[in-house]
C-alpha cells in the first residue's frame, strides 16, 4: 500500500486538529505499519513525555510503540520486537501470548486524533467492532495512549509496507535494514515455521570441531575434558543483531572476543524461543565454537505455554496440531529450526512450574529432541538443561547441584547447567552422582554476583579456581555485564575481568567531601586529595541534570590535582612493589563549552614523578596537531599512559592539570567546563601465585582455532562512524553497524605491545588492527593472532599483507610468522618501501605479497606477527594492519555478478522538480566455495552513483528511497519534467580471499 497523506492544508498552523479521524484498512500481509504525527511541543512539556507501549498483536508479533524523536515528532510504529525500555506504571502493555488477537477477529485498525477544549491531544487506538472482545485480555477495546498539554498538530500521515517484497528489505534512506521477518520466537511461530520466509537469515559457515583445550590445573597446562559455556545475557540489546545488513542507526554493539577460551556459546533472550542471529552463528563457527538457541518458560504465561508445547496444541485451536506426532510435534519443529538456521542445539530453561503429571512428558520430550538433534544437526549437537524444575513435584526449585530430584533431566540431556547459589561442598555432591559424566555438568557463575560463590564481577576467578579443583565444567552467565553497565570503561573492565588486571579507580570531585580515603558504593575511592586553583578565576557551578562542574573565565585558568601513590598503596593493601606492575593510567573527564559560543579552548596535562622529583612520563593534550576545542555538548575525554610510556618504575605521585579559557573573552564565567573527573590505575596480575589465578583466560585455557584456506581478515569490527573501501573513506560521520561483515581477529597474546581495533583508519570496513608501544634495543615482540592447527596441502601459500607504518620505520622489522608443531618458525618479512602518510583522515597503505614454501606435512600451530627493533635505542611503534590473507595456489578468484536487474515503484509525487522511487535489485552470481569447510563468505558492495549503499551477502537488495531530479515543466499544473540525469547503481563482489571483482552497473530508467 502506498503512503496515504492527510492534506496538510486542512490543518491550521499552531492549532489542534478538530474532530479529524482516519481509518487504516488492516492487511494481514502487512509487515510494518507506521503512523506519524508532526507536532510542535513547547520546551517545558518535553520532559514529561515518556515512551509508551500500548498494544500487541500476537499473530504477526507486532506491537505499537509511542515515542518522541528530536522533541517534535510523535510516531506510532508496529514492530516485531519488544521495546527495550518502558515505564510499567504509565504503560498499557499486553504480553506476547496466544490468546489475544488473530486476523480473523478484525479487519481494520482505527487511529483517532481528537482535540479537546483544554488543548489536550488524545491519541487512541481502536479495533474494528467486529472484534471478539473475549480475545482481548482487557476490559475495553479502546485505549488511551498519550496525553500532553499544548501539543499542536502540524501534519499526519501513515504508511503500510507489504510482507512480500524482495528479501531483505534494505531501506538506506530509512537508515535501518532489518530482518524481513523475526525468527520463530513463540509457540505460534514455531508451529507455523516456514523456511521459505527466512532464506536470507542463514549462515553459510558450518560448525567444524577443534582440538581439546589446555587448562591450568595446579599451575601447569594440561589437556583435559573440561568444557566452558558462555551465556552473554544482554537484556538491553537482545535484538540488536536481528538486523541482517547495514544498520545505519547505531555505531556500537556487544562483541564477544574470547572465542578461543570457550566451547559453547548460548545466545540468550527472554523470548519464548531465541534463534541466534546468523552473524553470531557465523562468528562462533569460524572459531570452532558451538552456538545454542534458548527455549524459555517463565511465570504464569510460561506455565501455560509449556503445557501447550508438551500437549502439542495451540490455545486458539485447542486441539493437537499433528495427530501422528502428538506431543512430539514441537520437538520436530525445534529440530527443523536448528537444522535450517545451522545452530547447534538448545539451552532448555524451564523456569515455571509444570503439573506433576507432565514431568514424565517433559522427560520424553527432551529425550526425543536430543535424539532428533543428533540425527539432523549432527553428533556434535548439544541439548543443555538448566537446573530449575525437579521431578518430585514439577516445581521450580533451584538446587545448584546435581541431585536425585533433578538427575532425570541430566540423564536425558547432553549437559547440565547448574544454578549459581552453590557452595564448594555442592561440587563434591554432584561428582558422586555424575559418575563418568562429571564434565557434562556446567557449574554456573553469575557475573552480576547474585548469590554467586566468590561474589561475581571481578571476583569471578574465585569460583572458577574452586571448580577447577575437580573434574567439572564451567558456565559463565552475563558476560555482557560490562557492556551493559559501564560502556565508557568497557575496555578497562574487560581487561580486569578476563586478564586478571587489578584496577583502582579514584573519583576527583570538584568539592572535597571526604578528608580521608573512602570507598564508594561503586567500588571506586575518593578523599585522596583536592583541586587547587593556581591561575585565573575558576568557579564551581551546578547543572540540575549533570551535577557539579568547574567553569573557566576569559583568561587562561589552571587548576591542579596531586595524587601521592606511596600512602595510597599502603592503605589499599596493594603491596610494596605494586607500582612495578603499573600497566596503565587513565584520566577521564567530561568537557563542554559555555554558550553563546561554545568553541572554548582547553588542555589536559598528566605527569608521573618519582620520589626524587624526576618526571617519569607525561601527556599533554596540546602536543597533538588537533586543537582541543570544546563543543555545545558534554564530550568524554580520556588521557592514557601505559607502562611503555614510563621511564622508570619508581612512581611516587601523579599530577593532573586542567586549563581552559573563554574563546569570546567575555567578562564572567563563559569558558570551558570540566566535570566528573576520574583516575584509573591498572596493575597487571604480576608473577605471584595469587596474581595468576585472577586471570580467567588462563584458568579457562586456550583452544585451537580452526583455520581453513583461504584465510582472510581485514580486522574489521563492522561498527563505527566511518566506512573505508581500499583505504578511502566512502561513508563519513554516519553510523554503521553490520555484524555479518565482521572479520576482526582479536590477538590471543600481544606481548609488550598494545593491540586494538582502531577506528581511526582502516583499509576495508570500520577498523583495522593497531599496534602501538615501544621496543627496547634488539627487543622483539610476537603477537599471536590465532593458536591453531592446520597444514598447507599444496606445500606453498601466498601471503598478502596491507599495512602502514607511521613511526620507527628505519629500525623496525615486521614479519608474518607461522610456527609449526615441532617449534619450527616460518618467517615472511614485510618489504618496506616508504613511510606511510596521513592525508585527510586516510592512510597510505602498502601491499606486500609473497609466497612461502612450507612442508605439507607440517602442522601450523600458531599464526603471528613478529616485531623486532634492530637498533641500539628505544623505538616507538605505531603500525596499522589493514588486511592479511593466506591463499593456496589452487584458489580460483571470484567472478563479477551477471544479469543485474531491477524493478522500481514510484513514491507519491512531492514536487514537479523531483520524485522518489523504491528500487528492488537482483542479480546472479555463481560461487563455488574453495572448500567444504570454508569459513569465509562472499559479499556484495553497492553504490548508487557515488553514495555507498551498504554490504550484503545476498543476491538481492532494496534501495528504499531514490530521489530523481526533473527539469521544471509547467509547475502550476504540477507536471513532472524530463529527467535531469539517469541514476546508476554499481555492484562489486568481494571474494573469499578478499579479492575484488570488476564492477557491474545498471542505469535506472
Amino acid at each position: 500500500m502506498e503512503p496515504a497523506i492527510l492534506d496538510q492544508k486542512s490543518v491550521a498552523d499552531q492549532c489542534c486538529l478538530q474532530d479529524s479521524k482516519i481509518t487504516i484498512p488492516y492487511n494481514s500481509e502487512a509487515k510494518e505499519l507506521t503512523i506519524s504525527c508532526q507536532v510542535y511541543i513547547p520546551e517545558r512539556n518535553r520532559d514529561d513525555l515518556k515512551p509508551l507501549i500500548c498494544f500487541s498483536h500476537q499473530d504477526i508479533s507486532h506491537k505499537i510503540q509511542v515515542f518522541l524523536s528530536h522533541g517534535n515528532s510523535l510516531t506510532f510504529k508496529i514492530f516485531s520486537d519488544e521495546p527495550k525500555d518502558y515505564d510499567p506504571e504509565n504503560t498499557l502493555f499486553f504480553k506476547d501470548t496466544e490468546d489475544y488477537l488473530h486476523p480473523d477477529h478484525f479487519n481494520s485498525l482505527q487511529i483517532s486524533l481528537e482535540a479537546k477544549e483544554s488543548k489536550i491531544l488524545e491519541v487512541t487506538l481502536k479495533v474494528n467492532e467486529s472484534l471478539n472482545t473475549q480475545c482481548l485480555n482487557a476490559p475495553e477495546d479502546t485505549f488511551l495512549l498519550l496525553k500532553c498539554c499544548e501539543v499542536h498538530l502540524q501534519s499526519f500521515q501513515y504508511q503500510c509496507f507489504s510482507l512480500k517484497p524482495l528479501e531483505p528489505v534494505d531501506p538506506v534512506q530509512g537508515q535501518i535494514c532489518q530482518s524481513h521477518r523475526q525468527a520463530p520466537h513463540n509457540n505460534y511461530s514455531m508451529a507455523n515455521f516456514d523456511p521459505e520466509h527466512f532464506s536470507h537469515q542463514v549462515t553459510s559457515v558450518p560448525y567444524i570441531p577443534r582440538k581439546e583445550a589446555e587448562t591450568l590445573e595446579g599451575g601447569e597446562a594440561v589437556t583435559g575434558k573440561r568444557k566452558v559455556l558462555v551465556c552473554h545475557d544482554i537484556p538491553k540489546g537482545i535484538n540488536e543483531d536481528d538486523i541482517c545488513f547495514n544498520n545505519f542507526n547505531r555505531s556500537k554493539g556487544y562483541r564477544f572476543e574470547h572465542w578461543e577460551n570457550i566451547d559453547t556459546f548460548v545466545y540468550f533472550s527472554h523470548n519464548r524461543l531465541t534463534v541466534p542471529p546468523a552473524a553470531w552463528i557465523t562468528q562462533a563457527h569460524k572459531h570452532g565454537v558451538k552456538i545454542l538457541g534458548t527455549l524459555i518458560f517463565e511465570w504464569d504465561d510460561g506455565k501455560r505455554g509449556c503445557k501447550e508445547m508438551l500437549d502439542g496444541v495451540l490455545t486458539y485451536q485447542g486441539k493437537v496440531i499433528d495427530e501422528d506426532l502428538g506431543a512430539l510435534f514441537y520437538a520436530e519443529k525445534l529440530c527443523e529450526i536448528a537444522k535450517f538456521f545451522k545452530f547447534d542445539g538448545y539451552l532448555m530453561n524451564f523456569e515455571s512450574d509444570i503439573p506433576q503429571e507432565y514431568v514424565e512428558k517433559a522427560l520424553q520430550f527432551l529425550e526425543y529432541l536430543k535424539m532428533r538433534l543428533k540425527d539432523e544437526v549432527g553428533s556434535h549437537s548439544e541439548l543443555c538443561w538448566y537446573d530449575s524444575v525437579i521431578t518430585t513435584d514439577g516445581k521450580v526449585r533451584w538446587q545448584s547441584a546435581l541431585r536425585e530430584c533433578n538427575k532425570a533431566f541430566f540423564d536425558v540431556c547432553d549437559t547440565f547447567f547448574t544454578d549459581y547459589h552453590w557452595r564448594p561442598n555442592y561440587l563434591d555432591e554432584s561428582l558422586l552422582l555424575a559418575g563418568d559424566r562429571s564434565y557434562d555438568i556446567y557449574y554456573g557463575n553469575d557475573i552480576y554476583g547474585r548469590g554467586t560463590y566468590g561474589g561475581g564481577i571481578f571476583n569471578t576467578h574465585v569460583a572458577l579456581n574452586e571448580i577447577c579443583k575437580r573434574p567439572l565444567s564451567i558456565a559463565l552467565f552475563a558476560t555482557a555485564y560490562f557492556y551493559e553497565n559501564n560502556y565508557e570503561s568497557l575496555e578497562r573492565s574487560e581487561a580486569q575481568f578476563w586478564r586478571g588486571n587489578q584496577v583502582v579507580t579514584f573519583q576527583l570531585p570538584n568539592k572535597r567531601e571526604h578528608l580521608e580515603l573512602t570507598k564508594l558504593e561503586d567500588g571506586s575511592y575518593t578523599g585522596v586529595g583536592q583541586w587547587n586553583n593556581i591561575e585565573g578565576d575558576l568557579k564551581i557551578e551546578e547543572d540540575e541534570n549533570f551535577g557539579e562542574y568547574c567553569v573557566t573565565s576569559h583568561m587562561w585558568c589552571t587548576r591542579v590535582f596531586e595524587l601521592p601513590l606511596d600512602p595510597i598503596k599502603q592503605q589499599l593493601g596493594l603491596g610494596e612493589n605494586c607500582l612495578e606492575n603499573l600497566e596503565k593510567l587513565e584520566f577521564e573527564v567530561m568537557i563542554k563549552g559555555t554558550p553563546p559560543k561554545c568553541e572554548d579552548l582547553y588542555t589536559i596535562f598528566v605527569q608521573i614523578y618519582d620520589s626524587n622529583g624526576r618526571e617519569l612520563a607525561d601527556h599533554n593534550s596540546m602536543n597533538s596537531k588537533a586543537q582541543k576545542v570544546a563543543t555545545e555538548d558534554w564530550v568524554f575525554h580520556k588521557v592514557v599512559l601505559t607502562k611503555k610510556d614510563l621511564f622508570g618504575t619508581n612512581a611516587s605521585r601523579i599530577i593532573i592539570t586542567e586549563r581552559g579559557k573563554d574563546v569570546e573573552y567575555w567578562a564572567g564565567h563563559f569558558g570551558t567546563r570540566f566535570a566528573k573527573e576520574k583516575l584509573a590505575l591498572t596493575f597487571s596480575e604480576g608473577s605471584s601465585e595469587t596474581g595468576s589465578t585472577r586471570n580467567i583466560k588462563k584458568i579457562l585455557g586456550t583452544r585451537k582455532t580452526p583455520i581453513h584456506l583461504p584465510f582472510s581478515t581485514n580486522f574489521n569490527n563492522s561498527m563505527g562512524d566511518r566506512f573505508y573501501f581500499e583505504g578511502k573513506i566512502i561513508r563519513d560521520k554516519m553510523k554503521f553497524y553490520n555484524y555479518n561483515d565482521c572479520s576482526y581477529v582479536a590477538p590471543t597474546d600481544h606481548g609488550v605491545l598494545k593491540t586494538t581495533a582502531s577506528q581511526d583508519f582502516a583499509y576495508y570496513g570500520t577498523s583495522c588492527l593497531k599496534i602501538k608501544g615501544t621496543l627496547g634495543p634488539q627487543e622483539e615482540c610476537k603477537i599471536v593472532l590465532h593458536e591453531t592447527d592446520f597444514n598447507i596441502p599444496d606445500g606453498e601459500i601466498l601471503i598478502e599483507t596491507l599495512y602502514a607504518i607511521l613511526k620507527g620505520r628505519e629500525d623496525l622489522e615486521i614479519s608474518v610468522c607461522m610456527q609449526d608443531s615441532s617449534q619450527g618458525h616460518h618467517y615472511l618479512p614485510l618489504i618496506q618501501t616508504e613511510e606511510a602518510k596521513i592525508d585527510n583522515k586516510e592512510l597510505t597503505w602498502f601491499s606486500n605479497k609473497q609466497s612461502l614454501s612450507i612442508d605439507s606435512s607440517s602442522i601450523i600451530s600458531s599464526l603471528c606477527l613478529l616485531f623486532k627493533n634492530t637498533s641500539s635505542t628505544i623505538t616507538n611503534i605505531l603500525t596499522y594492519i589493514g588486511q592479511l590473507t593466506l591463499t593456496p595456489p589452487s584458489y580460483t578468484p571470484t567472478t563479477a555478478i551477471t544479469n543485474l536487474r531491477y524493478k522500481t515503484t514510484t513514491r507519491p509525487i512531492t514536487s514537479p522538480l523531483f520524485s522518489y522511487h523504491k528500487v528492488e535489485l537482483e542479480w546472479d552470481h555463481i560461487h563455488t566455495p574453495h572448500s567444504s569447510k570454508t569459513t569465509n563468505t562472499v559479499k556484495f558492495l553497492l553504490w548508487r552513483e557515488t553514495q555507498f549503499l551498504g554490504v550484503t551477502t545476498l543476491t538481492k537488495f532494496i534501495d528504499e528511497q531514490v530521489r530523481v531530479e526533473h527539469e521544471a515543466k509547467d509547475q502550476e499544473e504540477g507536471h513532472r519534467g524530463k529527467l535531469k540525469y539517469r541514476v546508476r547503481v554499481k555492484v562489486v563482489v568481494i571474494g573469499e580471499a578478499l579479492e575484488k571483482s570488476e564492477p557491474v552497473e545498471v542505469e535506472l530508467e
